[in-house]
Parts: C-alpha cells; sequence; structure tokens
C-alpha cells in the first residue's frame, strides 16, 4: 500500500527482528513502485506481511510463485489445484532436508 525503497531491501537483507524476537532475513527486489518479489529460506507465521509492517507497510497481495525449486505453473488459476507428481514432491522433500 505504501512504496517499496531501498530502505527496506537493505533491512530486509540486513535482517527484520518481528515482535516474537526472532531475525528475519529475506532477499528483496523492487519490481515496481508498489511491487517486489521476496525470497525467503524459511517462512514463519504471516512472516512476509509481518516484515513489511515494520515499514508501515500492508501487503495487499501475496502470492508464492516456488517452493525450493518447484515452481508452481504459470496457468494455474487463483484457487485451482494440481496434483503432485512423484518428481515434483521429491523436490518439495529435498528442501525441507536443509
Amino acid at each position: 500500500d505504501i512504496p517499496v525503497t531501498s530502505i527496506m531491501v537493505e533491512g530486509f537483507e540486513k535482517g527484520i527482528i518481528l515482535n516474537d524476537g526472532q531475525c528475519k532475513e529475506a532477499n528483496l527486489q523492487i519490481t515496481g513502485e508498489y511491487t517486489a518479489v521476496v525470497t525467503i529460506v524459511e517462512g514463519r507465521y504471516h512472516q512476509i506481511k509481518r516484515m513489511f509492517g515494520c515499514y508501515g507497510a500492508k501487503v495487499v497481495e501475496l502470492n508464492r510463485i516456488c517452493m525450493g525449486n518447484l515452481y508452481l505453473p504459470k496457468d494455474l488459476k487463483l484457487g485451482e489445484v494440481k496434483e503432485a507428481s512423484q518428481e515434483e514432491l521429491q523436490k518439495i522433500q529435498q528442501v525441507s532436508n536443509y
């Protein structure tokens, strides 16, 4: 709901201490005045929303595009589901073994 700034980029990279005491780091890439791509290693409860909240920003829309090496199909519409193949399940399991 507010422009994404270079100050946010720096803060995400250094790490933000959330109100539960955890310090979380993330890679924030600005893609437009009000849009960005955020990359995290391990997500916690509403982590991205809480990180932006530290800057007084409200996340209006949030979309997961991948989990590790497993990317969602670009033609998958909002609310649709896709059954994962055995190969896709292995990609997810590889992520959880880090």
